[in-house]
């Protein structure tokens, strides 16, 4: 079994410390009596641009029911409750993704995870995955076996004199979607910042011209491995935000997969 861990420092952080962020977004519900937390919720305001047209919205994140009290419509009354306190901006419309169909709430799009493995032996060993038929463990780490360092000359971390340009880097790559979100500068500043064990965000600067042509940046989500002899934690890396104007694609998914192999058993993408 997984749990989640390291919840404060991943997720509420992301939540509260955010620019633009309201204190009533973040809603929690509990017990009459025993006072126990048992369900919460949160929000932050965003610009969502759709067709052109420049949207404030509220982008719903990090629902959790506890288990005792799921089955008793305490989900849709917490979304119900945010939605209203969304609404108290002036903002009419909210954002949220789902693993399930939400029959009363229109989806715009559907998507899927892809898992590739950069420690196949950890996540064989902890359930995740499996050795495929006629493979040993031996050729499934030869299988999936990526160089040991970054291969895009001038690649390297994002630094705090990039922001600015990085910023409009991003967002001109963007404008070529028909739905994206606008990040503000501060707000730039506040996702992509590289943050230890949380948030990872590398730029490629043009040997000649010193300008940045390319971003590539992902998150990490830790787990807790319950009842497994071997290993107790397991971290994935969910990929964030890329553009690519000059290096291949495939150059630049191969470097981030080099940066994330260090201590992330999996990477993530969608």
């Amino acid at each position: 079994r997984v749990r989640l861990g390291r919840l404060k420092e991943v997720f509420v952080s992301g939540s509260t410390d955010g620019t633009g962020v309201c204190p009533d977004w973040i809603l929690g519900v509990r017990e009459v009596d025993g006072r126990e937390l048992v369900g919460c919720i949160t929000a932050v305001p965003a610009r969502v641009n759709i067709y052109g047209r420049s949207l404030d919205v509220g982008i719903l994140d990090f629902l959790c029911v506890h288990k005792k009290s799921r089955g008793k419509r305490l989900c849709p009354a917490i979304i119900k409750e945010i939605t209203r306190r969304v609404n108290l901006t002036d903002r009419w419309q909210t954002v949220k993704t789902s693993g399930d169909e939400l029959s009363k709430h229109p989806r715009i799009g559907v998507t899927r995870y892809q898992h590739r493995s950069l420690n196949p032996k950890k996540l064989i060993e902890v359930g995740f995955s499996q050795l495929q038929a006629r493979m040993t463990m031996r050729a499934t780490i030869l299988l999936y076996k990526i160089p040991d360092n970054p291969q895009v000359p001038g690649i390297r971390q994002l630094a705090e004199e990039d922001m600015a340009e990085a910023h409009k880097l991003l967002m001109s790559y963007l404008k070529a979607f028909k739905i994206y979100q606008e990040f503000s500068l501060e707000e730039f500043k506040h996702w992509f910042s590289p943050r230890d064990k949380i948030i990872d965000c590398f730029v490629v600067e043009d040997p000649e011209t010193h300008s940045l042509t390319d971003l590539i940046s992902f998150y990490s989500v830790p787990s807790t491995i319950i009842g497994n002899k071997h290993h107790d934690t397991l971290t994935a890396a969910y990929s964030y935000y890329n553009v690519s104007t000059k290096t291949p694609w495939t150059e630049l998914i191969t470097d981030s997969l080099i940066y994330a192999k260090k201590e992330i058993a999996m990477y993530s993408t969608v």
